[in-house]
């Protein structure tokens, strides 16, 4: 069966990965900070859902059966690119979550430093 490990906390996911997955693959969520707990938690994994933990040489070299590193975040920085790419693991990250959000808050920080809005907040605050 094919492995899948989720390396940080997510309330109420694995409910809900399960029921999408299925019983054809195996998901399990054990939060996973450091080097060594990915290493000690992710042994027979053949996926990661991960976040923010590194997957540095030092790990995927101790991941023999690791297959797939995926990234729920924009970015895909805390992992080994060239090195995965080396050893034919795909790192995979959420390309378009929060594009559009993330430009609205853009331009809204633009207007409010250009219009002088948080000063004139503050001023009003204060008298």
């Amino acid at each position: 069966m094919f492995k899948v490990v989720r390396t940080f906390a997510f309330p109420r996911a694995l409910e809900l990965e399960k029921k999408i997955l299925g019983d054809h693959i195996e998901i399990v969520e054990v939060p996973s900070p450091t080097e060594e707990d990915i290493i000690a938690n992710c042994q027979d994994a053949d996926a990661v859902i991960c976040a923010y933990e590194p997957f540095t040489k030092k790990v995927l070299d101790a991941l023999p059966a690791l297959k797939l590193i995926a990234f729920k975040t924009i970015g895909f920085n805390y992992a080994d690119v060239e090195y995965a790419k080396e050893k034919g693991i795909p790192v995979t990250p959420i390309s378009k979550y929060c594009t559009k959000e993330v430009a609205d808050y853009t331009v809204g920080l633009l207007l409010m430093l250009n219009r002088r809005i948080l000063q004139f907040h503050t001023s009003v605050h204060r008298g």
